[in-house]
């Protein structure tokens, strides 16, 4: 959630700044506009979906206009941190499964480094 959080803030303070510039005046081709409004959403994929942006023709000149889309937001924290995992380990709980499951993880990617490099050797090691 923290995560999902920290994007959020990024995109909609990168929104903010647009919508700034905009209605300053410093940009003002509309092509440009929506350069710059692509992206953004190209650099936040993760909450993307969770905002409806748009462009609208107004009075005062075009303006940057933008809402969070409740359902998904709904949606997105319904289906936040819950993991399926597909092993052949065996154990009585969810918790125990998860013990070994974790014990069974290299623990830094220099270690996941290693073991491949090991598996590597064996499988390539000629016969003496």
């Amino acid at each position: 959630m923290a995560i999902r959080k920290r994007f959020s803030s990024s995109m909609e303070a990168a929104l903010q700044r647009l919508d700034k510039t905009i209605a300053s005046g410093r940009l003002k081709d509309r092509n440009l506009m929506e350069r710059r409004l692509g992206k953004i959403q190209a650099r936040h994929p993760q909450v993307n979906d969770l905002y409806d942006v748009t462009l609208q023709d107004r009075e005062e000149g075009v303006r940057l206009v933008w809402k969070m889309k409740e359902d998904r937001q709904a949606w997105r924290e319904s289906r936040e941190g819950a993991y399926l995992l597909r092993t052949n380990l065996k154990a009585e709980n969810a918790q125990e499964l998860w013990a070994k499951y974790m014990l069974w993880l290299p623990k830094t990617p220099s270690d996941l480094k290693t073991q491949r490099f090991r598996s590597f050797v064996r499988s390539w090691r000629l016969p003496r």
